[in-house]
């Protein structure tokens, strides 16, 4: 029991979700041509409205950009302090239109949007790599983050079926601003129902693969029971598998609107078949949280992001009888114990940035924990589903501009004190010289029950 979970915590804690970040005054549009030559080679044109002096790229992915991002002499990655990578003109000039060459990326790419998705009968291209945001120079005084809103335009390969979810052209499309899986290959890769649309490799084991489907189902009708909204759009499934006898399997991916990717490698033991069968469960149902659940702020809320997502997807797995309860108090002090030294060296406020993203999933679900029980949670299962809810009757502007003010009062419209919620507050924004003691103190105020054994603290539901 104690093995899986530890397996299953590889493939949750490399999702991810890039959240847009701009100070309100404007966007820049105009086009991103994307146009696949061959199976390794793409050509990207940016052609674009108004003059940017940068453009947003994600999360610094050092070996993605250096090994297949073909660049113009005069344009040059750059790492900020942000700890975003950035497009830029090494002369420091603003720019509408470039040119320049994209090699095909297969590699896992941790804590980051997973810029492709290589198939055994075709690829896909995330946009949003392409372009989370950007900087314009306001009259040459001060540098501004607008909005990134340029249209697609895709071409293909010969023979190739373009496949943008919910978009049946392939020129001018509107992109949402978390990027797209964009298909390029074979249409018989496709395996397509009236909500889903479900890319899976040849050589997925069958003995996970058989699992996929059917619990993507699953989990996603009662997502559409116990969250705000049912959704949509047809949901998009990519997950692709490499054979490599040298790991353990292991699966990781990102989320992002109506889509996820998984990537999956490593060897498939029979033994260990019902073991890796629930691993994927808990991935596929982790990465479907964060399409449902509330996009609350930025970068600095990653914490409500990972550590609900994993909260959510152990609740409703329980609540389907897929995993038992005890797998849960299991992983949660787990977290307890794996996010005390990286407390006491950051905050759980943007701790990626500091090179701490576990703490995202430790500590942040610890947090929820902590919120639930400040909700006079009465031991249910539905109390993290009742949070997301309530938030999601928030402003769009609230959720995204003031969140921990939107989180707060979220959970005093559901009967946390001001004590309390003061006390969650206050363990997010700080790092701790003493974490278990830290701990100990949220709980207090939250109502969290727990038992003192030793150096550790045993959590029970």
């Amino acid at each position: 029991m104690k093995k899986m979970v530890k397996i299953t915590l590889v493939s949750l804690i490399i999702g991810f979700i890039v959240l847009n970040c701009h100070d309100g005054f404007g966007s820049v549009g105009g086009t991103i041509t994307v146009v696949h030559t061959n199976n390794e080679n793409w050509i990207i044109n940016y052609n674009l409205d108004k003059k940017v002096v940068g453009i947003m790229l994600g999360p610094e992915t050092k070996t993605y950009h250096e090994s297949s991002w073909n660049l113009p002499e005069n344009f040059e990655l750059v790492s900020e302090k942000d700890g975003y990578t950035w497009l830029k003109r090494k002369d420091s000039k603003g720019f509408r239109k470039l040119s320049f060459n994209i090699k095909t990326y297969s590699e896992m790419v941790l804590y980051a949007p997973q810029p492709f998705t290589v198939f055994d009968k075709g690829v896909s291209i995330n946009t949003g790599p392409l372009g989370f945001s950007c900087k314009v120079n306001l009259f040459g005084i001060s540098e501004k983050i607008y909005e990134f809103l340029p249209l697609f335009t895709f071409k293909g390969a010969k023979d190739e079926k373009i496949i943008i979810p919910g978009e049946s052209k392939t020129e001018n499309v509107s992109i949402p601003d978390l990027g797209s899986f964009v298909f390029f290959g074979s249409k018989d890769a496709v395996e397509e129902t009236e909500n889903l649309q479900l890319i899976i490799d040849d050589d997925f084991p069958q003995s996970i693969q058989k699992h996929i489907a059917p619990t993507v189902k699953r989990v996603m009708a009662y997502y559409d029971k116990n969250l705000r909204h049912a959704i949509e759009k047809k949901l998009m499934i990519q997950m692709t598998y490499e054979t490599d006898t040298t790991v353990q399997y292991l699966i990781g991916g990102n989320a992002q609107n109506n889509q996820f990717s998984g990537k999956a490698r490593g060897t498939v033991a029979e033994e260990d078949v019902e073991e890796l069968v629930l691993m994927n469960k808990a991935f596929l149902a982790h990465e479907m949280a964060h399409i449902w659940q509330v996009k609350l702020g930025e970068d600095n809320m990653r914490w409500y992001a990972e550590g609900g997502a994993d909260l959510l997807s152990y609740r409703a797995m329980i609540d389907m009888d897929i995993m038992k309860e005890d797998y849960l108090i299991n992983r949660i002090n787990e977290c307890f114990t794996e996010s005390k030294t990286e407390l006491e060296k950051t905050s759980l406020e943007a701790p990626q940035i500091q090179g701490y993203p576990q703490l995202n999933y430790t500590a942040g679900m610890l947090t929820l924990i902590a919120a639930e029980f400040a909700t006079a949670a009465d031991g249910t299962r539905d109390d993290i589903f009742k949070i997301d809810r309530e938030l999601g009757k928030t402003s769009i502007d609230s959720l995204n501009n003031f969140p921990q003010e939107a989180f707060n009062k979220t959970l005093i419209s559901l009967g946390a004190t001001q004590e309390s919620v003061s006390a969650i507050e206050y363990f997010i924004h700080n790092k701790h010289e003493n974490p278990h003691k830290a701990y100990m103190n949220l709980f207090n105020k939250t109502g969290v029950k727990y038992e003192v054994n030793e150096d550790r603290l045993l959590i029970r539901e």
